[in-house]
């Protein structure tokens, strides 16, 4: 939430050798103003919507689509703005590609953290790994999750046996 759009210039610059690239800043953020108002909630699907305008305007027919973090939650509700229940809105364009980079497949209310810290309390190894399940499936497809449980424990122990990840994680 606190990335620019000059923050992945290197990459950019690459890409855009083979490839016209768009990067902006998300309303409010960087180079980006608030609403006219400023009193508007922000919220992801106002800036999908703010990435639909400005795909709009550019004319695109196809597009390859990546977001990192947050961006990544807003290219996913993008994709599903034409489903909306109450405001559907046309895509003008065909999504070839969607890269998504350390973002989340489903928000979690209370930003998805599993266990608080008691200070002073080093957390059990059962309490380490209800935690490492809980915000790695916070990233996954529950339906992939179902049919790959191996490969999804194999994930959860690695977390939990990676101390410095964990510590990072959850403290």
């Amino acid at each position: 939430m606190a990335a620019i759009r000059g923050d992945n210039d290197r990459v950019i610059n690459v890409l855009a050798k083979t490839y016209p690239v768009l990067v902006y800043d998300h309303r409010g953020m960087g180079d980006s103003s608030l609403s006219s108002k400023g009193d508007e909630a922000i919220s992801i699907e106002m800036m999908a919507r703010d990435l639909l305008f400005l795909l709009a305007k550019l004319g695109w027919e196809e597009i390859i689509l990546c977001g990192h973090s947050m961006g990544g939650t807003i290219a996913q509700q993008l994709l599903v703005l034409p489903y909306h229940p109450t405001a559907p809105a046309i895509l003008h364009f065909k999504v070839t590609h969607l890269l998504l980079i350390a973002t989340r497949c489903k928000v979690t209310e209370g930003g998805g953290l599993p266990i608080k810290s008691v200070p002073g309390k080093p957390r059990s190894l059962e309490e380490r790994k209800e935690g490492a399940k809980r915000v790695i499936a916070a990233t996954l497809d529950p339906e992939w999750i179902k049919s790959n449980t191996e490969r999804f424990n194999q994930l959860v122990g690695k977390a939990v046996n990676n101390n410095l990840w964990f510590v990072y994680m959850f403290h």
